[in-house]
């Protein structure tokens, strides 16, 4: 967030997959605390996802990136931080760590014993508060009770759990007292290891040529050719990494200023609702209002009504699609293009739909019978979806989903039916939204 320059909000918001090995635990607890602790948030609620959640927006992201990177060839770090950044268009930051701390062994020392934080895989909401001059952590076992109330782990409401021997605050001067360093071991004296150098220094002898062959510059490609050895070379002294963090953060936190509550009349805010209402519309269907569409106004897996192409043999007034890609990388073929999955309507027989059925149908996606090889999933698929990229000044409405059963959405038939070229080039004028 600093590195963008925005500044921390009074309350943040985590969610986190319900594992108590790594992040439902005592440790994870103890750095959110130190963070309410030194004054960076004022409030922080945890959220542990349930079963099922694998659709989630942060799933998704992962889902995109693997795509994206599976026919790319990556040399070195900063490739690979260049491409995931270009992989999807949610992703804002990507920053390569080279600086770890074993926080659990450094921390310890500070914390309750083990058997009184016994308790906490049953809670899926959790929260740290400040209240004056104290941190509150508190739970709740279920994240639909928005007005019941918060209580430690035995179920006292109003009660706290306690994090740190003799409630000690977690400030920014524990990290004065951090000697223990995160030590990466090396490789064991084993076959199986061995054999595993041995086929990492293979991989890289092969791709030394295409590297080379990529960069045309031996005085460019031979330091990342050379970097790629040492990496692999380094599996088998092991690394310590000594503790070097900026924690300025912690000392001095960039707080966000709340904007002031203005007094205003009743008509005033009648007024100020209407306003929000409209937008709210115009965002949930992301309608474009005739002005030159942008990269940013564009998310991967929103909707788009495009202007149909008059020699198309399907005579389709215009196209729906979703947006499975969104290229940023300059030197790319597709630089500010989009790439996107065809929607075609469905018929019950195989008569030709007129242009006011075809505003009335219901869409679901094109496929073929190939599969996609770069697919994870593409084995147990008999489909793949059928996909093209587009320039941006064919869209004409930028929309967030179809209705249930693929309809279009009263909004965005209303500006599909305001666009003079749909309606002049392929026979809508005279058709009006019933």
């Amino acid at each position: 967030m600093l590195a963008q320059g925005k500044k921390f909000p009074p309350k943040l918001n985590v969610q986190l997959d319900n594992t108590s090995k790594d992040n439902k635990s005592r440790f994870v607890v103890a750095y959110l605390c130190m963070l309410v602790s030194c004054g960076c948030f004022d409030e922080m609620e945890m959220f542990f996802f349930e079963v099922g959640h694998t659709h989630c927006d942060a799933d998704q992201l992962f889902s995109r990136t693997s795509i994206f990177l599976c026919d790319k060839d990556i040399w070195n770090f900063e490739l690979l931080c260049q491409f995931v950044l270009n992989s999807c268009a949610l992703i804002e930051f990507v920053e390569m760590i080279d600086s770890l701390v074993p926080w659990k062994q450094n921390i310890e020392k500070y914390l309750v014993p083990k058997h009184q934080s016994a308790g906490i895989q049953i809670y899926r909401l959790l929260r740290i508060k400040r209240e004056g001059t104290e941190v509150k952590y508190q739970v709740k076992r279920s994240v639909h009770n928005f007005n019941g109330k918060w209580h430690d782990y035995k179920a006292r409401e109003g009660e706290c759990q306690t994090v740190t021997e003799n409630n000690i605050l977690l400030t920014s001067d524990i990290y004065d007292t951090f000697d223990q360093p995160y030590i990466i071991p090396p490789l064991p004296l084993t076959d199986g290891k061995e054999l595993e150098y041995r086929e990492h220094m293979t991989a890289v002898n092969g791709c030394a040529q295409r590297i080379h062959m990529a960069y045309a510059d031996i005085q460019e490609s031979a330091p990342i050719v050379q970097s790629l050895v040492d990496e692999v070379e380094a599996m088998r002294r092991g690394k310590v990494c000594p503790f070097n963090w900026d924690v300025s953060i912690y000392k001095n936190p960039q707080r966000r200023i709340e904007s002031t509550v203005l007094e205003m009349s009743e008509e005033e805010r009648n007024d100020y609702n209407h306003i929000l209402r409209r937008k709210a519309v115009d965002k949930l269907y992301r309608i474009t209002n005739g002005e030159p569409l942008e990269m940013d106004e564009i998310e991967e897996l929103c909707m788009l009504i495009v202007r149909a192409d008059p020699d198309d043999s399907n005579k389709f007034p215009f196209w729906v699609a979703e947006v499975g890609k969104i290229d940023k990388d300059r030197n790319s073929n597709t630089y500010k293009r989009v790439q996107v999955c065809w929607y075609t309507p469905i018929k019950r027989q195989s008569n030709a739909l007129t242009p006011e059925q075809y505003l009335h149908a219901k869409f679901s996606p094109e496929v073929s019978a190939r599969t996609d090889r770069r697919d994870k999933q593409a084995a147990h698929k008999a489909v793949k979806r059928v996909v093209d990229w587009i320039e941006l000044d064919c869209i004409v409405v930028v929309f967030s989903h179809l209705l249930a059963g693929g309809k279009l959405p009263k909004k965005v038939q209303e500006k599909l039916l305001g666009d003079n070229f749909i309606k002049e080039a392929c026979g809508l004028v005279g058709i009006h939204n019933t």
